[in-house]
């Protein structure tokens, strides 16, 4: 089994539930003119990041880049791709949202809590996922944006990120738990609570370099929803698996990756993916066996920021649309 870097791992588990100072305002947007555009395929690109304060937004239609300031709790903040607006919570979980054609935030009148790990906006844009670690069974829940209600989806999760299915709205996520028969990622059902068993990790029980419960983070869908990519730590390789044909695939993005989260243009022909604090590009070729080429640093977040970035300042979140 590949050996996991320890001081990475250990810096997840604090950086998924961190509590970080509200972000309220007065907010300070900077346009930032050495961003190259060119590199990636057409379309809108949002960069959540750790300190909400130095997420990036990237237009290439109108080559509009953004520092853009948000009320981030540890999780990032989320976007809403039917209306085009983002979400966000501040330390006292209070969630807010701003249209990114103005970027003016606003209280939406509802509280999540205080160690909440992710967000994401469900397809039709009415529910609000979260990752709710305020307890001692940690839970999957969503809040109701049109009625404000919240419904608990599953508990004892692990501190991977889930990720919501951008055609029917099911979830991937990962169960906790020690040993082979929990580690494993999920395809869970909102509405009935039912599960299936994607793809099965190693057992990592008697490991001691794992000190969390499961192998596996980033999971992020194909634009059309067939297929869904994760990050591998027992592989240290970027996992493919195809719902419908359940063929897994295993691609080398370079090595080991700290923290990473990825994002497929809505064409798919190219991933952009993190690694602590650069974010790389390369070339997308699906199939069967997908690929990857010609991967090539895009941001250097540490430059493209004004504000000194700290260790905790990594990607969360990364969202590609047109």
């Amino acid at each position: 089994m590949t050996t996991i870097n320890m001081t990475h791992i250990k810096w997840i588990l604090v950086s998924f539930v961190i509590i970080l100072s509200s972000c309220e305002g007065p907010f300070v947007f900077e346009a930032r003119s050495e961003v190259d555009l060119s590199q990636i395929s057409e379309g809108k690109v949002f960069i959540s990041t750790q300190v909400g304060t130095n997420s990036l937004f990237a237009n290439t239609e109108t080559g509009e880049v953004l520092n853009v300031p948000t009320p981030n709790q540890g999780g990032g903040a989320s976007v809403d791709l039917v209306n085009e607006v983002i979400y966000g919570t501040n330390s006292s979980g209070k969630l807010y949202k701003a249209a990114i054609e103005d970027w003016k935030w606003e209280f939406t009148g509802d509280s999540l809590g205080f160690q909440i790990t992710l967000t994401q906006i469900s397809p039709d844009g009415k529910r609000l996922y979260f990752g709710d670690f305020g307890s001692a069974f940690p839970s999957l829940k969503f809040l109701n944006l049109e009625e404000g209600f919240t419904t608990t989806v599953g508990t004892n999760l692990s501190f991977t990120p889930f990720a919501i299915n951008p055609v029917g709205g099911k979830l991937a996520t990962v169960i906790d738990g020690r040993g082979i028969e929990l580690n494993a990622i999920f395809l869970i059902d909102p509405e009935d609570g039912s599960q299936v068993r994607l793809v099965t990790g190693k057992d990592i029980s008697s490991d001691p370099n794992f000190i969390i419960s499961t192998s596996f983070i980033g999971l992020k869908w194909y634009p059309d929803g067939n297929k869904l990519a994760f990050w591998d730590f027992a592989e240290s390789k970027l996992g493919i698996i195809d719902i419908a044909t359940r063929n897994l695939s295993y691609i080398d993005l370079g090595g080991e990756l700290f923290n990473p989260s990825f994002a497929f243009s809505p064409d798919l022909s190219q991933l952009i993916f993190s690694n602590d604090q650069d974010l790389f590009v390369a070339d997308w070729q699906d199939g069967p066996t997908p690929s990857v080429s010609n991967i090539q640093l895009w941001l250097n977040l540490r430059e493209t920021t004004a504000v000194e970035r700290s260790f905790a300042d990594n990607v969360v979140q990364i969202f590609w649309w047109r």
